[in-house]
C-alpha cells in the first residue's frame, strides 16, 4: 500500500512528523528543579496560611474567654471582631456587627477634656492621636432599643508605632456601683 492512497492528503495523527518530534522534545533540565522549587513553595504557603488561621482562632478564644464585652475596631471605627458576651447583651448575631460602625452598638459620654460637640468623635480622635480611653460612662443599645450602663475602655492597637485600630473593653455597671457613684 503506498501512503498516503492517492487524492488524500496525509493524516498529521498518522506518523510522526519533526516538527512533532520539536514539539514533544523532552524538557530541559532546569525544569524539574523549577517544579521541586515551585512544590516546596506552595508547601511553605500552605504552612503559613494553617499558621496563621490558627492564630486567629486562638485570638478569638482569648477574645470569647473574656467576661467583660469585647470589641475589635479598626482604624475607621467599624467592627471587626466580638466576643460572645457582646452577642449575648446586645441580642445581634456576629454578622449583624462586625463591619458596622461602633456607635451602632455603644454611645459614649464625653470624654475628659472633650467639649461635646457633635462633629468631634473623641474615640475616632483617640486612636488618631494614639491615646486611651480608660473607665468612661457609656450605654450599649440591645436589639430592642433598650440601653444598658457600661464603663468604655479603649486601647490602641499598634503595629510598627502606627495605630491600625482598638479594642474596647465594655463593664456593665450594676446598681450597686451606680448608687456607689
Amino acid at each position: 500500500m503506498i501512503w498516503p492512497p492517492a487524492g488524500k492528503s496525509p493524516s498529521p495523527w498518522s506518523k510522526p512528523t519533526p516538527s512533532w518530534r520539536t514539539r514533544c522534545a523532552p524538557a530541559p533540565p532546569s525544569w524539574p528543579a523549577s517544579n521541586d522549587q515551585l512544590s516546596i513553595e506552595n508547601l511553605e504557603r500552605q504552612w503559613a496560611n494553617q499558621a496563621l488561621e490558627q492564630q486567629l482562632r486562638y485570638n478569638q478564644l482569648v477574645i470569647n474567654s473574656i467576661n467583660d464585652l469585647v470589641l475589635v475596631l479598626t482604624k475607621v471605627l467599624n467592627i471587626s471582631r466580638i466576643n460572645s458576651a457582646v452577642v449575648h447583651l446586645t441580642g445581634r448575631e456576629p454578622s449583624d456587627l462586625i463591619n458596622q460602625p461602633l456607635s451602632r452598638v455603644v454611645r459614649l459620654g464625653n470624654a475628659p477634656g472633650e467639649t461635646g460637640d457633635p462633629l468631634i468623635d473623641p474615640i475616632a480622635r483617640a486612636l488618631q492621636d494614639g491615646r486611651d480611653f480608660r473607665d468612661l460612662p457609656a450605654v450599649v443599645e440591645d436589639k430592642r432599643g433598650q440601653l444598658t450602663s457600661v464603663r468604655f475602655t479603649l486601647f490602641p492597637l499598634r503595629d510598627n508605632d502606627k495605630v491600625v485600630g482598638g479594642v474596647v473593653t465594655l463593664q456593665i455597671v450594676t446598681k450597686s456601683a451606680e448608687a456607689k457613684a
